[in-house]
């Protein structure tokens, strides 16, 4: 049989006869591709394409293999590799995909994961083993109640001194005192933290310090353990003082807005010229990733976007709207510049045409599809964004906060501002940090000006 006496749309015989000729296409692979494209003949331009269950009614019942099996699943599986071998990603492949996705889920379910024994904890108990009265406290907070001395705190906050009250219940326990907090037992947990084998951070040893007292005054309790813990976060802070945030080390090695955008440019084009579904999309995600998180560093569980919740479409760009941030709990907003709607859409496309990006933006808002997704549409990691970042720069996205403070300071005040709003950083404590370094870093340009304008130009030449 010559090639020509099959078909194909869009490929003239001469073509056809060629790509068999070079075997890059089997006589049997066009014949059943053939037949799989005639049956789906007017959802081949759909920007939605079929639902997931069409592609496995057409195997099962039009290709008449019957009931599921991997004999079903390995022909419509060839069907795909022929069309991607023949034309361009398109939605309705994605639906395709997504299709086959579903009948290999049917015929392969997973197993049902063991029961895994939990981790043993090295440094803390669970929170079970904590005091009654402190677990109460605890839970006293997570509702919003405030406490005797002191208001009760952030989600994100309480989460933190919840795991160091279970520390100090570990210590306590290893040294056989009662699970209480008094002098005796904060000077313990204190040298237990100095002491760790991977030593901590200064700026980490003072937060555990400040979750212990913020806690006693939460309860009320005697003035002994205030004053004791309050004049050893004297100490922690002049240490923090003397110390070089290990944020900051990290953040020498972060390279400027303009390489990172250059990066996330050439990771999209990366991802136009692979045929591996999985590759293309995980690079996609991560320019994405990367070049959203420099204007709006949110925090990590402030990156589960959607589209239609928290990215909108106004007509000419995108809004971002986060309702309430895991932080303060505040909403924040912001419009998105042509450049950065540049890599929203091309999440929208998933390697599709452009000419569908309207249809497919649409659906993406009816939907309400998450903004990451992997190729064959299912959910990533909820710390995906930062998993991105740490591939990238072996450091979080967290450090994207960091990096906008440093470069914002230059423009003194308001670039302290700037940033902190960027950040949805509402404490006085981070404001006055900011703006002390701001200070520091302009007046060391006015010395260093002012000293090079002292220099004639006999004195360079002289001495340099």
């Amino acid at each position: 049989m010559k090639a020509h006496d099959l078909f194909l749309p869009g490929i003239a015989a001469p073509q056809m006869d060629a790509m068999i000729d070079d075997k890059y296409l089997t006589k049997g692979e066009v014949r059943f591709l053939s037949a799989f494209l005639e049956h789906f003949e007017l959802e081949l331009d759909d920007a939605v394409g079929p639902e997931a269950d069409r592609f496995r009614h057409y195997i099962l019942n039009v290709a008449e293999y019957g009931v599921p099996s991997t004999t079903a699943y390995t022909r419509l599986n060839n069907i795909r590799r022929a069309f991607r071998k023949v034309y361009q990603d398109s939605p309705f492949l994605r639906a395709f995909d997504a299709g086959i996705s579903e009948f290999w889920r049917e015929i392969k379910p997973k197993k049902a994961k063991g029961t895994w024994a939990p981790k043993p904890l090295r440094f803390s108990v669970p929170q079970e083993d904590l005091p009654l009265h402190w677990r109460e406290a605890l839970r006293d907070m997570h509702l919003g109640f405030d406490g005797v001395d002191k208001a009760a705190p952030s989600p994100s906050i309480l989460k933190t001194m919840r795991r160091k009250l279970c520390e100090l219940a570990k210590i306590c326990m290893d040294n056989e005192l009662a699970i209480s907090l008094n002098v005796e037992t904060a000077i313990l947990y204190e040298r237990s933290l100095l002491n760790r084998e991977r030593p901590l951070a200064a700026a980490t040893i003072r937060s555990s310090i400040v979750h212990l007292r913020d806690f006693t005054l939460y309860l009320g309790l005697d003035e002994a353990i205030v004053e004791h813990l309050s004049a050893r976060l004297v100490l922690h802070e002049r240490r923090v003082a003397r110390s070089t945030p290990l944020k900051e080390t990290k953040i020498e090695k972060i390279p400027t807005y303009t390489e990172i955008f250059e990066q996330a440019f050439e990771m999209l084009g990366q991802a136009d010229d692979t045929r591996e579904r999985r590759v293309a999309q995980k690079l996609r995600n991560h320019a994405a990733a990367l070049v959203l998180m420099c204007p709006f560093p949110l925090r990590v569980a402030d990156t589960l976007l959607k589209f239609g919740d928290n990215l909108t479409w106004t007509g000419e760009t995108y809004h971002l709207y986060v309702p309430s941030t895991s932080k303060n709990d505040e909403p924040f907003q912001a419009t998105l510049l042509p450049f950065f709607r540049l890599f929203v859409d091309k999440l929208v496309l998933q390697g599709a045409d452009p000419a569908y990006l309207d249809e497919l933006r649409n659906k993406c808002m009816l939907d309400t599809r998450l903004l990451f997704e992997s190729h064959n549409g299912s959910a990533p990691f909820d710390t995906y964004v930062s998993y991105a970042w740490a591939q990238v720069y072996g450091t979080g996205s967290h450090i994207a906060r960091a990096k906008i403070h440093n470069d914002l300071a230059i423009f003194g005040l308001e670039g302290v501002e700037a940033a902190l709003k960027a950040c949805t950083h509402r404490s006085s404590k981070s404001a006055e940090y900011y703006r002390t370094k701001a200070f520091q870093i302009l007046a060391g340009d006015h010395v260093r000006r002012a000293g090079l304008d002292a220099i004639s130009d006999e004195d360079w030449e002289e001495y340099f």
